[in-house]
């Protein structure tokens, strides 16, 4: 009885440790890929057609597994951007979302 017990308490923190290190990854992700896609979009913003700076940033957060799910640049060339990053096995899904800025100032 006491080792069916120590298993089941075994694969319980097991699953827990999985799913903490699995939302960990997410977040960084997504941190890493609203920075990447912030600093597209400001470079693209200053130096080609602003109108397709978000484009690119989409296509930066793809590259880097997320999703571009917000954009604008301000007037002074400041990109705002917001990435999501979800992560599926099977019947399980987690995301994480994260937002960063670029540009001059």
């Amino acid at each position: 009885m006491l080792v069916a017990v120590t298993a089941a308490l075994v694969v319980a923190l097991s699953v827990g440790a999985a799913a903490v290190v699995t939302a960990v990854a997410t977040a960084h992700a997504a941190r890493n890929g609203a920075d990447l896609a912030a600093l597209a979009v400001a470079s693209h913003a200053l130096s080609a057609d602003p109108g397709m700076a978000c484009a690119q940033g989409a296509v930066i957060a793809a590259a880097n597994g997320g999703v571009l799910t917000g954009c604008s640049v301000l007037s002074s060339g400041v990109a705002q951007v917001e990435v999501t990053v979800t992560w599926r096995r099977g019947p399980w899904r987690m995301s994480s979302t994260s937002a960063a800025r670029a540009g001059p100032g």
